[in-house]
């Protein structure tokens, strides 16, 4: 019986010195590199408060140009969340124009993404739909964002308003009304 329980001691040395292994790989898992280098787990440090949201986006233009949060401030700026690969976020983009065009120049509609530029600029090409495409660097689950397509309305005091979650009929009169309403 002792030769036993010692054979079972040596079955597990191996698993015990192969333990530090496995956490080296398992926390290297989800770390995906983004374009400017650094990558998506090294983003997520803290949440974003609702006080300083316009602050805190991190939006580059297609060209790699960092957006400064100046350049859509005294506006409520609409940030819609998609990608690519999500069909309701295309879907919902025709809308999206329209919507854009019975706001007027109180509002400024952006289409953020976190995928690479260069496939934005492949999706951009081959759609043609006239909106203002951006690159999002924060990460996603620091803003709260677990599904697609997302949309936050910020108002002109740089604090976020509401987060719409989910496709929908951008201009039907109730949407529109809603929008609006924050910028009184």
């Amino acid at each position: 019986m002792r030769l036993l329980a010692n054979r079972d001691i040596v079955k597990r040395i191996p698993f015990k010195f192969s333990m530090p292994l496995w956490l080296v790989f398992l926390s290297s898992c989800g770390s995906t590199p983004t374009e400017n280098g650094t990558t998506s787990n090294q983003t997520e440090a803290v949440a974003i408060s609702a006080e300083n949201f316009r602050e805190a986006l991190i939006l580059r233009d297609l060209d790699g140009q960092l957006i400064p949060s100046v350049s859509y401030e005294n506006k409520t700026l609409i940030l819609n969340l998609w990608a690519t690969w999500c069909g309701p976020c295309i879907k919902e983009m025709p809308d999206l124009v329209e919507m854009e065009a019975a706001l007027g120049g109180e509002f400024i509609l952006l289409l953020a993404s976190d995928e690479k530029r260069s496939k934005i600029k492949k999706f951009v090409d081959r759609k043609g739909h006239d909106l203002k495409y951006v690159q999002i660097e924060n990460n996603l689950e620091a803003l709260n964002v677990y599904s697609l397509p997302t949309t936050f309305i910020v108002g002109t005091d740089g604090q976020l308003k509401e987060t719409l979650v989910g496709a929908r009929d951008w201009m039907s009169d109730k949407q529109l009304a809603a929008i609006r309403a924050f910028a009184l």
